[in-house]
């Protein structure tokens, strides 16, 4: 998915280096896989992100409150792409982004609608407060 900036704060390169390397010292903050190095499941290479934990369930409703995420330490972990994918298919399966597929139908009125594509669930983050900036 592109990153679109104006969802963005204007700090948030500055924010995004803090978290990923100040916070997490450059490491997956859920499965500890060392960015620019091989991963240790898929053996591709790492490239850190944050990611915000406004999923579904999730603790941060920035967006949906203000229009824009956050720049909030507690509301953001540094993630390989693996896990912040994983994390984010809680908001895709959810509504907000539908993919075509074969069970992908007309309803009478002839609007699009998908049947529910069950997933397993990201299991959920609970960091030590010691963790938080």
């Amino acid at each position: 998915m592109p990153f679109d900036k104006s969802r963005y704060p204007d700090d948030w390169k500055e924010f995004s280096l803090h978290i990923r390397y100040g916070r997490a010292k450059g490491k997956c903050e859920l499965c500890g896989a060392i960015n620019a190095q091989p991963h240790p499941v898929t053996r591709s290479r790492v490239v850190l992100t944050v990611a915000h934990l406004d999923y579904p369930g999730g603790i941060c409703l920035c967006e949906i409150i203000t229009g824009k995420k956050c720049c909030n330490p507690a509301h953001v972990l540094a993630l390989c792409q693996r896990d912040h994918l994983r994390m984010d298919r809680k908001k895709f399966f959810r509504g907000k982004i539908v993919r075509r597929s074969p069970n992908v139908g007309l309803s009478t009125e002839g609007k699009q609608h998908a049947s529910f594509i069950s997933t397993p669930s990201f299991r959920s983050v609970h960091l030590p407060l010691s963790n938080v900036v």
